[in-house]
């Protein structure tokens, strides 16, 4: 038997300007919680555990709380009130409500005989802005195997430590997208549906548009939502197991199939297919964009017959987004890489089609707009694709780091728009901008070294000064949905006010002007998989850490012990989809926040689908998080 020692929890740094401390938060239940990964851990990684204490019972419960890792199976003897005293244990242990009751003893003999304890530490008391919990971690226990956590309050769920447990998340994501087909029945799924896509919107001409995927459980085909797709399987096709790589492959020359068609002979790429129009009363160009989310004021899909050119067909629709171009050509030159020769070319001529068309057709100059064309110069200019040269990727280059908010002191880092008054945020490009400078300086462009010199520092600044530290204000270090420059004129919501004059929030406004509340699992996860990149840069252990700290907050380290990707763990939330009762291995939206900024999703059998739908994006950068963290 081995005992260790653990290492305690640094404090946790609370932010002026937070109310009293809530002890009625929703995720505290008639149970106690005890809460970990509910799939696993690399040996190396941080390791972290939570008691979120039943509601009733906290005031009870002692400052610290002795915890034991065991293999499966094993657990300490307890004094169950009504275990008869003619029950021998010879067998088997009284095998009624075997978490009750407390330990029969303490004492140093007692560990020696109670059921090979692999590892010893303490819980203790933690009072946060989100609450009460008693926390620890595990980080120096690296020995693999299949393990379960036992308070005197509870047991986590099952957990594994092994050289890669992430294998089973590649698993999960692919049989999910290859439940999110169009065009084609999935047995146990759906039905063929909308074969008949498409014809463009306004006209009689039918295109061949059947297949790709749907996105986020419905049957709307979004470039923005589903082009993502293919970097992580990207991914996996270049450095997972061969069986997913050739699966992997097989699904993004499905995927193609589709996207081969959204492209026109000119370049322009069309934004998607079934989503609708814009609501009445609001505008394209006003309404589209949420938070540089497209899409979410769309009328809803107009379902098909699977008869083509009948006057009941769906529509694509021909509005142009630069969102849409730069993301096209980014994940055709990606996928390019790991292709046989003829789709490699295809992808790649029709790539560069797209990229002279969006260069010709201009943008605003959004953030994210800069951001997405210098990703996709980036993967053009390392496909040796022409009309890329280092000087245009440079002048993008100087565009973002400019627009970075610096500060002396306190929070920093994050970009802003182009008027430089404004943050930039997004629900499904948060990391965006830092993830381009980070990709530019991995190519390491001959004649920019100065311009890679200043990419370098500002994405450490981002990861830095940013993510990491701004985790610290909350108990279950959660990077930061984003930046603020101004509270809610009616203060409806809280915000934490950092030294620069800008606010802070973990999670989304919920008082924004749209009233959109949206889960942030894709900011979490993006969040994670730029850090894990930027660990294998520059060699910066703190990235690894706090990227595994957001892995484990999305498989069930979180007050609501849930497991955001359904395919894997134990416990989740209800994964809501428009049209079918279950879409397999999903991934759900995740946590809104309340008003006060403490996290929230819907745990009843009540629908919502701002936490509880399905959706892709999120998956899809929690594979690119998990793989580069092995590769």
């Amino acid at each position: 038997m081995k005992i260790n020692k653990i290492i305690l929890f640094s404090s946790i740094i609370l932010y002026i300007g937070w109310p009293a401390i809530a002890q009625k938060n929703v995720f505290y239940t008639n149970e106690n919680k005890i809460v970990t990964s509910q799939l696993g851990f690399i040996p190396d990684s941080p390791k972290l555990i939570s008691l979120v204490p039943a509601k009733d019972k906290m005031q009870e419960m002692p400052d610290v709380i002795p915890f034991y890792i065991q293999k499966i199976g094993n657990r300490k003897k307890r004094k169950t009130p009504d275990k008869p005293t003619v029950w021998t244990d010879k067998i088997y242990r009284w095998p009624f409500d075997i978490d009750k009751g407390n330990y029969l003893s303490t004492g140093e003999q007692y560990h020696k005989t109670q059921g090979e304890v692999q590892y010893e530490g303490n819980l203790i008391k933690k009072i946060s802005q989100w609450g009460t919990f008693w926390q620890s971690n595990f980080t120096s226990f690296t020995t693999p195997g299949l393990y379960q956590i036992e308070t005197e309050y509870g047991f986590t769920s099952p957990f594994i430590i092994s050289n890669n447990p992430y294998q089973r998340l590649q698993r999960s994501f692919l049989i999910y997208l290859q439940s999110q087909r169009s065009g084609s029945e999935v047995p146990g799924v759906r039905y063929a549906e909308n074969a008949d896509d498409a014809v463009a919107e306004n006209t009689n001409y039918a295109m061949p548009l059947s297949g790709g995927w749907n996105d986020a459980g419905d049957t709307r085909k979004w470039l923005s939502q589903t082009l993502p797709n293919m970097e992580a399987l990207a991914h996996i096709a270049k450095y997972s197991d061969p069986y997913f790589a050739q699966q992997a492959i097989s699904e993004i020359q499905w995927g193609n199939k589709y996207f081969y068609f959204m492209i026109s002979d000119s370049g322009f790429v069309y934004e998607d297919v079934g989503a609708g129009y814009v609501r009445p009363g609001l505008s394209y160009d006003k309404d589209w964009w949420i938070e540089n989310h497209a899409g979410c004021v769309a009328t809803g899909a107009k379902e098909g017959d699977n008869i083509p050119m009948n006057g009941n067909d769906r529509t694509a629709r021909p509005q142009y987004n630069p969102l849409i171009q730069y993301l096209f050509v980014r994940n055709q030159a990606l996928v390019a890489e790991v292709l046989p020769v003829y789709d490699r070319n295809k992808s790649l001529i029709l790539a560069a089609r797209a990229w002279k068309y969006a260069q010709k057709r201009g943008n605003d100059g959004r953030t994210l707009f800069v951001a997405q064309s210098l990703l996709a110069a980036c993967e053009l200019y390392k496909q040796g694709v022409a009309d890329i040269d280092a000087a245009l990727i440079k002048s993008m280059v100087k565009t973002l780091i400019n627009r970075q908010k610096n500060s002396a002191k306190g929070i920093g880092g994050y970009f802003m728009e182009a008027d430089g008054t404004t943050p930039y945020r997004s629900i499904v490009y948060s990391a965006e901008p830092a993830i381009a400078l980070l990709r530019f300086c991995e190519l390491d462009i001959k004649g920019t070294e100065k311009e890679k010199n200043e990419a370098e520092a500002a994405v450490r600044k981002y990861a830095s000064d940013y993510l990491i530290k701004d985790a610290k204000s909350n108990p279950f270090f959660v990077t930061p949905y984003g930046a603020y420059s101004q509270k809610p004129q009616n203060n409806s919501t809280q915000m934490r006010p950092i030294p620069n004059g800008d606010y802070m929030r973990t999670f989304i406004d919920p008082h924004n002007e749209q009233e959109m509340v949206h889960g942030t699992s894709a900011t979490v996860n993006q969040h994670a998989y730029l850090l894990a990149r930027a660990y294998k840069y520059f060699g910066d252990t703190s990235y690894k850490n706090q990227a595994c700290k957001l892995i484990m907050w999305d498989l069930g380290h979180n007050p609501y012990e849930l497991c955001l990707a359904t395919g894997v763990g134990f416990k989740h939330p209800v994964p809501a989809s428009y049209y079918n009762y279950k879409i397999p291995d999903a991934h759900v939206v995740g946590f809104a926040g309340r008003p006060d900024d403490t996290p929230y999703i819907e745990t009843s059998n009540a629908i919502e689908w701002n936490t509880q739908e399905v959706w892709g994006v999120p998956y899809a950068y929690l594979i690119c998080a998990t793989v580069w963290l092995v590769r």
